[in-house]
């Protein structure tokens, strides 16, 4: 195609094809075979809802292009629902594809729609004839996800979902003289993947010995060589070979364990080091195909490590709690029980990591300079990562790598600390002397004994604890004064009473100043509503006495007990009506910042149904969630979204977003209304200050969406909380 349009000209190429424009013309010169063209797969469901009916299944390489082609339709056409479906999806929310819709359903799906699942309703079939999948680079050892070609019999194999169960068409966007250059069938697993984990585990079940060259080459689509070199070199730079390349004690563990070599060596080192749960925790979270934390849900629970931010998100996920257990189960089962805490140090668990992989490179201005024996490799953080942007200067350790057109990205880093990079690399860091690269050698030596079970963990553990106590925020870059308690997991000043439960910002000086100026607010707030400050059992009783500010030497004036309680109440209704004027300020433009934060303005800012009283509906929406009131709440959003004329995908992110109590769909957290720090404890303290709102009765009324009513201010859960957990 490329040969034969290169000598024509525009006018030429129009002529040839008889092409109604010169702008189609210009676009055929300017096809690429691997592009995706929205437009074209728009117009072809136009095509598809003027002639036919049933619904459409698009088959697209990655979540990227879904969610652009998803974002395309919803701006361009409201009469349709738009759907993904991919593995990172709940099962619910992929179940969503079965039901019944009153408008055409648009899926948009990857290879999971390929043989997996049939939608009886589709009759129409876009293959945009793209597929990502794992590669193998053989002479860096390094397996990256790349988009290509689909093969020959996998278009076939999507063509098939249309007219399963009635007729249908498929239409898939490739070029005919690309098709007799397709692979007639996908490319082999054993040519995709690094073969350590394989050749570890094909030596204890075949009970041989020697190279994975002699072990493999038999099969029917044998290995590369070269990759199976690579395995020897791996296995034995992990201790699971020995220099003969027979299978050690440590290599018949890691062969028994339901993970790749990397993570499996990462699962038996926290057992050695005490921190088998936070380990298996976090290494369910990376394997799972659909952990379902956002990039936002990650950067507030750390925004310097994808590692942390998923130890501390997957305590919230209960699959994820029971896929840990069994990981843990099995590493008991072959290492033994332990009496040892299991739930220990962050520098603990980022060892268990660190001393499992290579993968380590300086990271500048957002770019990941990775050096092999083969090349440099120029990587960034995928945009998933909370290092996604960062322009940070230090050194990394990241997970998987995903090359796209755009370049090769890295799925989950970690930023590391000075000491981290000395002991667990071969970097040179510059102000480390050559005694301290000793002692730091010395120490990776000791880590490399107790992973392969030749010294015991125990005495080490509290070794790393204090060299590598700067490996994560927790512990790093603390205003003066604060220091982190690992065992509680919370912020204190030194000798002092003082903690957070939240990442100190100001000094633990100034954090004492402000302890001391709030004693004695209580009694001061008692004193100035009601008289001298009463017995904690007495808290109940109407005060006997108002005191005069009018000098300490008089007396307080008694007047009787019920002008003290009509003085009471003057005070209480003046603050009240101050709160109401605060928030009836804040309720303008709650519908606008709703729809701003769902990208949704530009599209419904103008709908006829927004009115005056619209925003102190949301509002009233978003309080009845917070009160637990979900079914009047669900009525209230029925009712706005026909009032804004919302549908299809549009109506799904305003509803998740209310239902949510102000959270965007897809992790975009965007408050609606003010809020507090939340308290936890037994001993949480009792907040104070003159613009308390005091809660009276047990009957209050409830909100209905769509009165004008004043909403009362009310305390929500900080973000900042998801760091309680950890």
């Amino acid at each position: 195609m490329t040969a034969l349009l290169q000598p024509l000209s525009i006018d030429d190429t129009q002529t040839m094809f008889s092409l109604p424009s010169v702008t189609l013309a210009r676009s055929l010169r300017t096809l690429a075979p691997q592009s995706i063209y929205n437009a074209l797969i728009s117009a072809l469901i136009d095509k598809h809802i003027d002639g036919c009916t049933g619904d459409v299944l698009v088959f697209l390489p990655g979540l990227k292009e879904i969610s652009t082609l998803q974002s395309h339709l919803e701006t361009t056409r409201r009469n349709l629902l738009v759907l993904p479906l991919h593995s990172s999806l709940s099962t619910k929310e992929q179940h969503r594809v079965f039901l019944p819709s009153s408008n055409t359903k648009v899926i948009l799906a990857t290879t999971i729609a390929e043989a997996s699942i049939t939608v009886p309703s589709i009759t129409l079939v876009i293959d945009t004839c793209l597929s990502r999948s794992q590669s193998l680079d053989p002479t860096t050892n390094l397996a990256h996800l790349t988009t290509h070609l689909a093969s020959k019999s996998s278009i076939d194999q999507r063509a098939g979902r249309a007219g399963r169960v009635q007729e249908g068409t498929c239409y898939s966007l490739i070029l005919k003289p690309t098709v007799t250059s397709l692979s007639p069938s996908p490319t082999p697993e054993i040519l995709t993947t690094p073969l350590d984990t394989f050749s570890l585990r094909s030596r204890v079940l075949l009970h041989q010995q020697g190279s994975t060259w002699s072990l493999l080459s038999s099969l029917i689509t044998p290995p590369l060589e070269l990759s199976a070199e690579n395995a020897d070199a791996s296995l034995v730079a992990y201790s699971a070979l020995d220099a003969s390349l027979s299978l050690t004690p440590y290599g018949g563990v890691l062969a028994q364990l339901p993970l790749s070599l990397p993570h499996a060596r990462a699962l038996v080192a926290s057992h050695c080091l005490g921190c088998l749960d936070d380990v298996a925790l976090l290494l369910a979270a990376l394997t799972s195909p659909s952990s379902g934390f956002s990039v936002e849900d990650k950067k507030r629970a750390d925004k310097s490590s994808d590692h942390v931010a998923l130890l501390r998100l997957a305590g919230k996920s209960s699959h994820l709690r029971r896929e840990a257990s069994r990981l843990a189960k099995n590493a008991r089962e072959l290492l033994g029980s332990s009496d040892r805490k299991t739930r220990s140090a962050l520098p603990l668990v980022l060892t268990s990591l660190f001393a499992s992989s290579t993968q380590f490179a300086p990271f500048s201005s957002g770019s990941i300079l990775y050096s092999t024996e083969a090349r440099n490799h120029s990587l960034r953080p995928h945009m998933s990562s909370v290092l996604h942007g960062n322009n940070r200067t230090g050194y990394i350790f990241f997970g998987g790598v995903l090359k796209l057109p755009a370049g090769a990205m890295v799925m989950d880093s970690t930023v590391m600390g000075v000491e981290a990079v000395s002991v667990f690399t071969e970097l040179v860091i510059q102000g480390v002397s050559s005694e301290e690269y000793d002692l730091l050698r010395r120490l990776k030596e000791r880590i490399e004994k107790v992973v392969t079970f030749k010294e015991d963990g125990l005495a080490l553990s509290s070794v790393l604890r204090i060299v590598l106590k700067n490996v994560v925020r927790d512990w790093s870059d603390l205003p003066e004064g604060w220091v982190f308690d690992d065992d509680r997991k919370i912020w204190v000043v030194a000798n002092s009473a003082i903690t957070q439960t939240t990442r100190p910002t100001e000094s633990a000086a100034f954090a004492s100043q402000k302890k001391e100026s709030a004693k004695g607010s209580l009694a001061r707030a008692e004193q100035e509503l009601g008289g001298g400050l009463r017995k904690a059992k007495d808290r109940g009783v109407p005060p006997q006495t108002i005191t005069s500010a009018q000098g300490s030497a008089k007396r307080a004036e008694k007047i009787s007990e019920r002008d003290a309680r009509e003085a009471v109440k003057a005070r209480l209704k003046a603050e009240e009506e101050k709160d109401i004027k605060k928030t009836n300020k804040s309720n303008v433009g709650a519908l606008e910042k709703m729809l701003k934060c769902l990208e949704l303005y530009e599209k419904y800012g103008g709908a006829p149904g927004i009115g005056e009283d619209t925003d102190t509906v949301v509002l009233d929406i978003l309080g009845m969630v917070r009160e637990g009131e979900k079914e009047e709440a669900e009525k209230g959003v029925e009712s706005l979204i026909q009032r804004l004329g919302l549908v299809g995908g549009s109506a799904s992110k305003v509803k998740r977003y209310c239902m949510g109590g102000g959270k965007a769909g897809g992790g975009k957290a965007a408050a609606a209304t003010g809020g507090s720090n939340r308290q936890k404890g037994q001993g949480a303290e009792v907040q104070k200050g003159k613009g308390a709102a005091v809660q009276k009765g047990k009957g209050a009324a409830k909100s209905s969406a769509g009165d004008k009513k004043k909403t009362k201010t009310k305390k929500k859960k900080d973000d900042l909380s998801l760091l309680d957990g950890f």
